[in-house]
């Protein structure tokens, strides 16, 4: 008990010159991701050597536009995936419908067999993107 509480003390005594703060803090949730910088000393500039902080706010700007943009494509690509599941459920209903003709129902296979592939073209699309974004996210901005 003696040990413990010594090392209460002396943890109480030690004052820590790290801190953390969240770099994801642009209001994101993507889920219980957590990642903890340490945030450097602040440097001494001396006069006349002061950098320019245009470039550093210019790469900020380029790497939002280019999250905006891809959160964009990602939703555009949802809904155009979306719109072909509900034409190929449309499809499917014309192929199985209990009245038709055999060349309505040819002409359904057609356009089923054609939405299927561009839904895969879409969903693959969408999986690339999705992966962009999340790369982009997860790397850590320009300094």
């Amino acid at each position: 008990m003696d040990a413990a509480r010594k090392e209460r003390d002396r943890q109480a005594q030690t004052k820590s010159t790290t801190t953390y703060n969240d770099s994801n803090s642009h209001g994101l949730a993507v889920g219980n991701v957590t990642t903890a910088t340490t945030t450097a000393p602040a440097e001494t500039v001396l006069p006349g050597t002061a950098k320019s902080s245009v470039p550093a706010a210019d790469a900020k700007a380029k790497r939002e536009e280019d999250i905006r943009k891809l959160r964009e494509k990602v939703q555009d690509l949802q809904d155009q995936e979306t719109a072909l599941k509900l034409q190929i459920n449309d499809f499917t209903n014309q192929v199985y419908a209990a009245v038709t003709t055999q060349i309505a129902k040819d002409q359904a296979q057609a356009n089923l067999a054609q939405a299927q592939a561009h839904l895969l073209d879409v969903q693959t699309d969408l999986s690339h993107a999705r992966t962009d974004l999340q790369d982009l996210l997860n790397s850590p901005p320009a300094k």
